[in-house]
């Protein structure tokens, strides 16, 4: 019975051993976009006076790899794979809107202070 238990030991800390040493092996790469932007607005006729604005903080990209990961100007690449941060502007103004990134604001029909 001690004989039979040693080897399964052995093994059972060989695979563990492994496992560790394949987890210590894995990267991660981030990159700060920098690409924060706020607008306003102050809504025209026929709106009442009002101002209406959003903002919009910057985006973070990061990757996790296996075995390689590097860190770009405005990108990240990890094992082969990029993501890059965006090359549009994420905030927008049009006649009586403002929008930042997926937040999007109308001017009111009325408008409270």
């Amino acid at each position: 019975m001690k004989r039979a238990f040693l080897p399964t030991l052995l093994a059972t800390l060989l695979v563990l051993g492994l496992s560790a040493a394949a987890q210590a092996q894995q990267c991660t790469a981030t990159v700060n976009c920098n690409n924060t932007c706020s607008i306003s607005l102050v809504c025209p006729y026929p709106y009442p006076p009002c101002e209406i604005g959003c903002t919009f903080w910057s985006q973070t990209l990061s990757c996790t790899g296996a075995s390689t990961c590097s860190v770009g100007t405005k990108s990240v690449t990890c094992d082969g794979v990029t993501k890059s941060c965006p090359t549009t502007t994420q905030c927008t103004k049009g006649g009586a809107w403002v929008k930042c990134g997926t937040t999007y604001r109308q001017c009111p029909n009325t408008c409270t202070f």
